[in-house]
């Protein structure tokens, strides 16, 4: 099983995406997009804050209609079994940098907006899993399904993959609480309900299931929001748990101890787009995970070349992880382990 993985693309800002591609190449069985697809803020006049909520419904389905036709996406969403391709959102999606949705839902001027942007991620979801078929995206910005009331929050779904892989896909922006103003310990990132979901839904996997936890933030911004970092820790210690993030315009590793297993993070961000959004150096950056039954390994790409030092294997049965031994001469592919 290959699963390739990318966040940060700015459409509307870079027509030509070579990233998909690269990862088109690559042969993926699944493709996860890890948030900030819209950017939703950028290069945007009014800021979406000061709009009326017919605009700001017009700009998501402007972009989010630009992303669905930019040809290399479409042909890479085309090529992978529909039903395969998975989102969820960050910031840029959601409204605009840095949004709180518990700070943001207490503003009757704004509040509706997320209510609008949840049902047209929905329906972005519902037409990726259709392989982006024509029409599977309602063509104007006004049509009914983007404007039910009451909207039901984000979905968090749990997919299972395989036997022995479960997909998580969090939403770290609807119940968001901001830093400044809220004592630690009353922060929250998920929200009690969706800890509560997504965390039976780990414990409802077999002792030796690998759980792909989607996270459009990384776990060093999770250290903000101690309940829910103590949380993800605590299921990490007695669950197989592979945190994959983007945000940071960037690839990444981590690893750390829990009081049992070890909690892994990969991190790549940067699809389409530069260092700072549209200023600073390009960036073209995607992952790709492999999972076979012995072994996980994970190489993580910068403009179509593996960053080799970054290479991960992990191992499903202690959970440990290590840097693949690699011979002189011998050019890689996905990384192995040689013992």
């Amino acid at each position: 099983m290959r699963i390739a993985f990318a966040s940060c693309i700015c459409t509307h800002a870079f027509k030509d995406q070579p990233v998909w591609d690269r990862i088109a190449q690559e042969k993926p069985d699944y493709l996860l997009l890890l948030g900030d697809l819209l950017y939703l803020d950028i290069n945007t006049v009014p800021h979406p804050i000061d709009m009326d909520i017919n605009a700001f419904a017009y700009l998501a389905h402007t972009r989010y209609t630009q992303l669905m036709q930019q040809p290399q996406f479409l042909k890479l969403v085309r090529s992978i079994e529909p039903g395969r391709v998975f989102a969820t959102w960050d910031d840029h999606d959601f409204l605009w940098d840095n949004a709180h949705g518990a700070s943001v839902r207490r503003t009757p001027t704004q509040a509706d907006k997320i209510d609008r942007s949840t049902a047209f991620h929905a329906a972005f979801r519902k037409a990726l899993a259709t392989g982006l078929k024509p029409y599977s995206f309602p063509e104007q910005h006004g049509d009914p399904v983007f404007w039910q009331q009451p909207q039901a929050p984000l979905d968090t779904p749990s997919v299972k993959l395989s036997d022995k892989v479960l997909l998580h896909l969090s939403d770290v922006r609807t119940y968001r609480t901001p830093l400044l103003g809220v004592a630690a310990a009353k922060r929250t990132l998920l929200g009690a309900a969706q800890r509560e979901k997504l965390g039976a839904a780990i414990a409802s996997g077999g002792a030796d299931t690998i759980h792909l936890f989607a996270s459009a933030t990384t776990l060093n911004d999770w250290r903000h929001y101690p309940n829910d970092l103590n949380w993800l820790r605590g299921l990490a210690a007695k669950h197989r748990i592979l945190v994959l993030s983007g945000d940071v315009h960037e690839n990444r590793t981590r690893s750390s101890d829990t009081e049992g297993l070890r909690l892994h993070e990969l991190t790549s961000s940067g699809a389409a787009v530069c260092t700072g959004v549209t200023v600073g150096s390009r960036q073209q950056n995607f992952g790709l995970l492999e999972i076979a039954d012995d072994v996980i390994s994970a190489r993580l790409y910068h403009f179509g070349k593996a960053q080799t030092d970054l290479d991960q294997i992990y191992d499903p049965v202690s959970w440990q992880e290590s840097t693949p031994v690699r011979v002189a001469g011998v050019p890689g592919g996905q990384p192995t382990v040689t013992h």
